[in-house]
């Protein structure tokens, strides 16, 4: 990002882009079949939702974007950006276990509100001190 800032913006797209359209595909092979292969591994374990499995690959692919926002706030000098986006996601993944909700559901919630929470703030972030810059 830092030697492409001409270009940063597409060059962030595309990255999102290409992790996203990933992980859908690889959320709909796990939703498909990663509860008999579950099955087959661990034969006396209970059997995963392939919805929750799905959830699981989607919540990761927003850990990673956010480790790709991370890295376009740093390469534009925004170090406090950067703090806030990871904390502001650790803070929200912890009060979405406190939801009052049943374990699984409270999990997604937490799992996919924190890295979204986070990704967010660096993608609004980024886009405010390109604002600013631009305007100084």
């Amino acid at each position: 990002f830092r030697d492409q800032a001409a270009t940063m913006w597409r060059t962030f797209f595309t990255l999102i882009s290409l992790l996203f359209a990933g992980a859908i595909v690889l959320a709909a092979v796990a939703w498909l079949l990663g509860p008999p292969i579950f099955s087959a591994l661990f034969p006396k374990d209970p059997r995963p939702d392939g919805g929750l499995l799905a959830v699981l690959v989607g919540s990761s692919a927003l850990v990673a974007a956010m480790c790709i926002s991370a890295a376009a706030a740093l390469s534009r000098s925004e170090h406090l950006l950067y703090s806030v986006g990871w904390i502001l996601a650790a803070v929200v993944t912890v009060l979405g276990l406190l939801v009052p909700l049943p374990l699984v559901p409270r999990a997604i919630v937490a799992l996919v509100a924190g890295p979204t929470a986070g990704l967010l703030v660096h993608a609004i972030g980024i886009a405010a001190s390109r604002r600013r810059g631009s305007a100084g």
